[in-house]
């Protein structure tokens, strides 16, 4: 049987679900130190990171023993690179530049297995937690069940087409690029313009008409706040670079300030 996805449960439930992107860390404690502080899920960038397959293929397996939801963005739509990911262990699969129904089509048909999906069947590894199944139609079902597949809208013609999109049968999440976005409708990093608006809130409305979770990943705790109240349920509340280097500038910030304070001999 396949591990219980704890993050697509919770999406499933209408509530909130919590991540960190991580493209520069490569320690397996990374995983234990975010589920412990009450993180949903780890989302691994292959799209934009260095990281090789062996990296991310481990990183995955460190979030699976910590029970935190291990997400996947691969690098294009692909059959080779979704299939592969989610072999790996990942419970859920983002791809970006989403912009048609054929696309989400065929990652629909490479994510699931048949009947649902043309996934190549291979049991037992990582994915099952190297556990044999004991019942081969009730295992490819728990797996088809379990993956989370999200689709990433963050283009112009995205977001004209998000009805179709969104229709699509199959989709467990659409993801909103807000600095791709907003480039490409023409404003960059304008989160408050009114095209920028408008666009992000016709994605919300029409993933809420289809009943699909809707989410987005920032750098700020302004937007996801904003948004959340809009009715985004799955954050990214940045990377892990921004984590450490905000807190790193935070903690030497507070010492340097007691300098003058210090009695000289």
């Amino acid at each position: 049987m396949a591990r219980e996805n704890n993050t697509k449960r919770k999406l499933a439930a209408g509530e909130c679900v919590f991540g960190i992107a991580i493209s520069e860390l490569k320690s397996p404690v990374v995983a234990r130190v975010f589920a412990d502080l009450g993180y949903d899920f780890l989302f691994f960038d292959m799209e934009h990171s260095t990281y090789s397959v062996e990296t991310v293929a481990d990183l995955v397996w460190s979030c699976r023993t910590a029970n935190i939801t291990p997400i996947v963005r691969v690098p294009d739509a692909e059959r080779f690179y979704i299939s592969r990911a989610l072999d790996w262990g990942a419970q859920g699969i983002i791809v970006p530049r989403v912009e048609s129904v054929e696309q989400v089509a065929s990652i629909v048909s490479y994510g699931r297995y048949p009947s649902l999906g043309t996934r190549g069947v291979a049991l037992g590894g990582r994915h099952l937690d190297y556990q044999s199944p004991a019942d081969f139609g009730e295992t490819i079902d728990s797996l088809n069940r379990e993956i989370l597949l999200g689709i990433q809208i963050e283009t112009k013609v995205a977001v004209d087409r998000v009805d179709q999109i969104v229709a699509c049968p199959g989709i467990d999440l659409v993801m909103v690029g807000p600095a791709d976005l907003s480039v490409s409708l023409g404003v960059p990093y304008e989160l408050e313009s009114p095209v920028f608006e408008g666009a992000m809130q016709k994605i919300v409305t029409t993933c809420q008409e289809h009943n699909v979770p809707v989410g987005l990943q920032s750098g700020s705790l302004d937007f996801p706040r904003k948004w959340m109240r809009r009715g985004c349920r799955y954050i990214m509340l940045g990377n892990d670079m921004l984590c450490l280097s905000l807190e790193a500038a935070r903690r030497i910030e507070v010492v340097k300030s007691e300098i003058d304070k210090i009695e000289r001999p």
